[in-house]
């Protein structure tokens, strides 16, 4: 039956629709929250909100960038590699190696998938070729589009007489096999043997590790850097030690260059992803 409404009045205007949406749709249309709050927040937000999808939908959330990787720092003996490949081409100053090393396998590093690294003679393993790299500076790394992994990134120094070796082994078996680069009686800012250390690489947990030993030589003037970049993306990606002491600061703000001391014997720095599961 129709409804007659009095001379001047107007039918009631419907009221719309509300729109479905559901978290997904927030996520993936950038109409829908172009003009939130959500846009001027910080990447974390994303980040933690994807991470609380991967928990409900039992997602594997890995770290897309440098910065979203957590940091502890722990103690380890340090064990010098036995029955490892020699790598005699950065066993001089500003070396690196000329051709790519295979790791045995995939490594995941910051989204991003790596069979082979180069190696420096100053303290550093990067994808792709950076070259030797004295001057150490893991924000310009990133800026640069350079994967670096640095466990100890100056201008080192080696000679025969200190018997610095480089050399790296593949350990373990499908699934949970570690990649290993060690750098051993390296001389920091001097020939003489001053530290020795690892970079250790997991293949399905996509964790690294750096470890050390101090040597007998003194370190002369230092200033070293201590981290993990990658590709800039918004914004520079890396994640900077403050110091190398038994608890330092990761820091993805604060670029830091000027570490003058040596980490301690067994000091162990580990960046591992965050993964949640249900």
């Amino acid at each position: 039956m129709a409804v007659l409404y009095p001379p001047g009045n107007r039918k009631p205007a419907s009221k719309p629709k509300p729109m479905k949406t559901n978290l997904f749709t927030r996520l993936l249309n950038f109409k829908y929250y172009s003009n939130s709050k959500i846009t001027k927040t910080k990447s974390g937000v994303l980040i933690a909100i994807f991470g609380i999808i991967g928990f409900l939908f039992n997602i594997e959330v890995k770290a897309q960038s440098a910065k979203t990787y957590a940091f502890a720092a722990s103690t380890r003996s340090f064990v010098p590699l036995t029955g490892a490949t020699q790598i005699t081409s950065i066993r001089t100053d500003e070396a690196i190696t000329p051709t790519p090393i295979s790791l045995g396998f995939t490594f995941n590093y910051a989204g991003q998938n790596f069979t082979q690294v180069y190696v420096s003679s100053n303290g550093f393993i990067c994808f792709p070729n950076m070259g030797p790299s004295p001057t150490n500076n893991l924000l310009s790394a990133s800026n640069s589009s350079f994967n670096v992994i640095a466990p100890f990134w100056d201008d080192l120094k080696v000679s025969a007489s200190s018997n610095a070796d480089a050399s790296y082994k593949t350990t373990g078996t499908i699934g949970s096999r570690v990649f290993t680069f060690e750098w051993l009686n390296w001389g920091w800012n001097t020939t003489a043997a001053t530290i020795s250390f690892q970079v250790l690489l997991y293949e399905t947990s996509g964790k690294i590790e750096f470890s050390y030993r101090r040597e007998a030589g003194s370190t002369g003037l230092g200033g070293a850097s201590i981290g993990i970049a990658a590709p800039a993306q918004i914004g520079a990606d890396y994640l900077s030690l403050d110091d190398a002491s038994t608890n330092p600061v990761a820091s993805s703000n604060t670029n830091t260059i000027n570490i003058s001391t040596r980490p301690a014997t067994n000091q162990l720095y580990t960046f591992f992803e965050i993964k949640l599961k249900r």
